[in-house]
């Protein structure tokens, strides 16, 4: 609540709690994600697969192929692909379930994750 007041000329201004509210530094990075929060990577290595669904029915035959491989290797197995994620960016999608469409995350390149839903 804001309160707003006039004061007369010369006349103090009564001192008020502008103090900010403290607050607890989180202790540890899981400590300060929330539930379903994905911690930054602080290393290419670290970067996992993140935007493929594990709901839906891995393809590992993709998995670590260069993406030209990969999109060839799909063709050959009559699936459509998919790029749900790209260097650590999750696209946005659709949520309609296919069974002749494999998604793929990619990082530098490489398929790390795929799976058909």
């Amino acid at each position: 609540m804001l309160a707003l007041s006039a004061c007369a000329a010369g006349e103090p201004i009564p001192p008020t709690d502008t103090a900010a509210p403290t607050t607890r530094a989180p202790a540890s990075t899981d400590e300060a994600l929330g539930a379903g929060d994905i911690a930054p990577a602080e290393d290419e290595e670290a970067v996992g697969p993140r935007c493929v669904s594990d709901t839906g029915e891995p393809v590992e035959d993709l998995v670590g192929l260069m993406v030209e491989d990969a999109y060839a290797r799909a063709e050959e197995m009559g699936l459509h692909v998919r790029e749900v994620g790209v260097d650590g960016e999750c696209a946005m999608v659709t949520m309609d379930l296919r069974d002749d469409r494999v998604n793929i995350e990619i990082v530098d390149g490489k398929v790390i994750a795929a799976a058909v839903y």
